[in-house]
């Protein structure tokens, strides 16, 4: 299944491509298994990939991106959507049917496999399980400060060596959306606070501040969803190491969770006729009266919560 304009499968448009469909047809769980493929064995980043990895012209190869790109990536923007559309993908259709032998497909780097492959005789190393684990390493290695990646803190200057960023992008491009800025294409600065950084928004332009807000909110729910999933499988569902990916999901969806409130909601001016936002302040002096909270669309994790700040 494709997803967007070009030929290639979008993480995120081929799961909303299939609302109108129903969940429980054999196409959906080739693609939980096909999500599963590209993100474990293609690029964790990636947002789109091609069918298959034999031809470099499809693509936006091009483009400067660590870690680097192989042919089956189309694009290579990362989207903490993306991850969480997977996530929600795979909870669905587990909902919907409760089917286990999807999810069991062997670990193994060779072509992605259908929705009619076997599952696996060991389903602790399933294809499924392992790349829930990936977006786990993935989403952890996101939650990590700037200064977290530099050679020294505090950093020398000149530096001794190059930052060792999980994630870099860079695209010769005229529109500035089309790229992340920084030295090496690494995004604004931020602190760790529990959030995931984002390079690029689900319209695929770059993130002006690091969080991205609605992306959290969704991956902290789909996080808890399929933490949930694994627990009611068991061990004997999911085989050994589905508790501890199961319970990784749910510790850290919960953490991402309390972030959300922590640093995304802040004061703004009440607008005229406006619906409100999640509380207003009254009286009580400290200049907050006409102010209302809301949810930012972006922050840079460096404390915005709980005064102005944000986007």
């Amino acid at each position: 299944m494709k997803g967007g304009t070009s030929k290639s499968t979008y993480l995120r448009v081929s799961f909303f491509s299939l609302t109108k469909l129903k969940f429980r047809t054999p196409q959906v769980c080739g693609l939980v298994r096909r999500h599963a493929y590209s993100l474990l064995h293609v690029h964790p980043y990636a947002n789109a990939f091609n069918f298959n990895d034999s031809n470099l012209s499809h693509g936006h190869h091009d483009d400067q991106v660590h870690p680097p790109m192989s042919a089956g990536v189309w694009e290579a923007k990362y989207e903490v959507d993306s991850l969480a559309a997977f996530l929600r993908l795979s909870r669905s259709y587990y909902q919907h049917t409760h089917d286990l032998a999807c999810f069991q497909y062997p670990d193994s780097p060779s072509l992605p496999p259908s929705a009619s492959s076997p599952p696996s005789s060991s389903p602790s190393s399933s294809l499924w399980l392992g790349a829930v684990r990936l977006v786990l390493d993935t989403l952890q290695a996101q939650q990590a400060g700037t200064l977290e990646h530099l050679p020294s803190v505090p950093p020398s200057f000149p530096p001794s060596l190059p930052p060792s960023f999980p994630y870099t992008f860079q695209r010769e491009t005229r529109v500035a959306s089309e790229t992340q800025w920084g030295a090496a294409g690494e995004g604004g600065a931020s602190r760790r606070c529990a959030l995931v950084r984002s390079a690029f928004r689900p319209s695929d332009d770059a993130t002006l501040l690091p969080f991205h807000l609605p992306g959290n909110a969704m991956l902290s729910v789909e996080l808890k969803e399929v933490g949930k999933m694994l627990e009611e499988g068991g061990e004997e569902g999911w085989g050994e190491g589905g508790g501890e990916v199961g319970r990784r999901c749910l510790a850290m969806g919960e953490e991402i969770g309390r972030a959300v409130e922590e640093e995304g909601v802040v004061w703004v001016k009440r607008r005229e006729g406006g619906r409100g936002g999640k509380e207003e302040a009254e009286g009580g002096g400290c200049g907050m009266e006409g102010m209302e909270s809301v949810y930012a669309y972006e922050v840079r994790g460096q404390g915005e919560g709980g005064r102005e700040g944000g986007r």
